[in-house]
């Protein structure tokens, strides 16, 4: 029986058979949906690697902007003013007034 089997299936008789031909656009509507699947895994791998560097490339930006803000920070301290204007020969002084937030009233 299985030698039977084999030959048929080498020969090509066994797409002749009527369970053959019943299931011959099962096989086909499954083979379409195989190939959308494998395409569709690899449009989403694509998209999480993608993903991954956007995330990376955030976490830089990021760290960047936080070392030129403190920076910034740094060179505008009040004590590094006093210190530049003094060095500078500047005649400005600390102002011995509080200073006052005026609000616009509309």
């Amino acid at each position: 029986m299985r030698k039977n089997m084999f030959g048929r299936l080498w020969g090509g008789s066994i797409l002749q058979m009527v369970f053959t031909e019943r299931l011959f656009l099962f096989l086909v509507i499954a083979f379409i949906l195989s190939i959308f699947y494998i395409n569709n895994r690899y449009v989403c791998q694509w998209k999480l690697i993608e993903i991954n560097r956007l995330q990376s490339e955030l976490k830089e930006t990021k760290r960047n902007a936080r070392a030129r803000l403190s920076e910034l920070m740094g060179d505008s301290r009040k004590s590094l003013v006093e210190e530049q204007l003094k060095l500078q020969g500047s005649e400005l002084l600390d102002s011995k007034c509080s200073t006052y937030i005026i609000h616009d009233v509309n």
